[in-house]
């Protein structure tokens, strides 16, 4: 009966082992489901970084880009159909 609920799991991955714990539910749980797993990350530039802004950022997204792949191929390996997505905040307009 839960086959036919859930469709979509949200799981925020920032490499944290919690974070990766949650992940490892999510993949459980998505096996169960047929479920699909969207990982997101969240990029805070505060505005004070301002004049180190891009070389932070470029740093991070790399960073993070790494850290989905690796989700990616883990739930390939389980069978499960993995998303990421990447938001930047913080960001000061000048």
């Amino acid at each position: 009966m839960i086959k036919n609920k859930i469709k979509r799991i949200l799981v925020p991955i920032d490499g944290s082992a919690n974070s990766l714990r949650g992940f490892d539910e999510a993949i459980f749980f998505a096996r169960q489901c047929q479920a699909t797993i969207t990982g997101l990350n969240v990029i805070n530039v505060p505005p004070s970084m301002i004049l180190n802004r891009k070389k932070l950022e470029a740093g991070s997204i790399k960073a993070i880009e790494l850290l989905m792949d690796s989700a990616k191929t883990k739930a390939a390996r389980h069978g499960v159909d993995f998303h990421s997505k990447i938001i930047k905040i913080g960001r000061a307009h000048v």
